[in-house]
C-alpha cells in the first residue's frame, strides 16, 4: 500500500482514478475545493481522505503532498488553465525537494497531459513524436510535462489519454452539448482533434 495525492480529484479523469486506487488498497488523499460537492462527499463515502484546498495556494496541501508516495496532477481548470498547471508542478516539485531533505523516499510524479499535444497528421503518434506547442491552450502542458520527465530526484510519468468519456458522460460531446445549453460555449478555430489518428 501507498499514500496517494491527487488533484483534480472531483474531475472527470481524477474522480475515478481516486476511486480506483482505493479500491485496490491504497491510502488516497483528494484534493477538492467544495467539501459539500456530490462527488466530494462521495469520495469520502468511499474512504478516500479529502482535502480542501486550492492548487493555486500550496499551504493548503503542502503537508500531505511531502508525506506522500505517488503526487498525481489531474486537475484541469480551462479558465487559468497554464496557471493551474504550473502551480501544481511547482508545488510536487516543492514537495519531492522537502521530502527528500527529509530523507523520504523517492517519489513516484503522474501528470495527466493529452493527446492535444500531438500535431495534428495521418501517421501515429508515439512517445517519439514532436510535441506541438501551436494551441494556446495547450502551450503550457507541454513545458509542464518536461518538468515532470526530467525531475532528477523523482520519478516523472506523464499520459497522454485522448478524448476520455465513460461512466459520467455519455460521449465525448456531451459536455459540449450541455455547455450550449446554457450558453457557455468554448470555440476555436483550430480543429486538428478531427484529424488525429484514430479520430473519425
Amino acid at each position: 500500500m501507498v499514500q496517494v495525492f491527487i488533484t483534480g480529484a472531483t474531475g472527470y479523469i481524477g474522480y475515478e482514478v481516486a476511486l480506483a486506487l482505493r479500491r485496490a488498497g491504497h491510502s488516497v488523499f483528494a484534493l477538492v475545493r467544495h467539501a459539500n460537492s456530490p462527488l466530494a462527499i462521495n469520495l469520502a463515502h468511499s474512504e478516500v481522505a479529502v482535502i480542501i484546498g486550492d492548487i493555486l495556494k500550496p499551504e493548503t496541501f503542502s503537508d500531505i503532498a511531502v508525506s506522500s508516495d505517488v503526487l498525481i496532477h489531474a486537475a484541469a481548470d480551462y479558465s487559468q488553465f497554464d496557471k493551474v498547471d504550473n502551480a501544481a508542478s511547482e508545488a510536487f516539485l516543492d514537495a519531492v525537494k522537502k521530502s527528500n531533505e527529509k530523507g523520504g523516499k523517492r517519489k513516484l510524479l503522474i501528470y495527466t497531459s493529452g493527446i492535444l499535444v500531438y500535431p495534428g497528421s495521418k501517421d501515429v503518434s508515439t512517445e517519439e513524436t514532436a510535441t506541438d506547442a501551436s494551441i494556446p491552450i495547450i502551450n503550457g502542458r507541454i513545458g509542464v510535462e518536461k518538468r515532470f520527465l526530467t525531475a532528477t530526484d523523482a520519478d516523472g510519468v506523464v499520459l497522454r489519454p485522448s478524448f476520455v468519456f465513460g461512466k459520467r458522460n455519455p460521449s465525448f460531446f456531451y459536455d459540449y452539448f450541455t455547455q450550449a445549453t446554457k450558453g457557455e460555449v468554448y470555440t476555436t478555430t483550430d480543429l486538428r482533434w478531427l484529424r488525429l489518428p484514430g479520430t473519425r
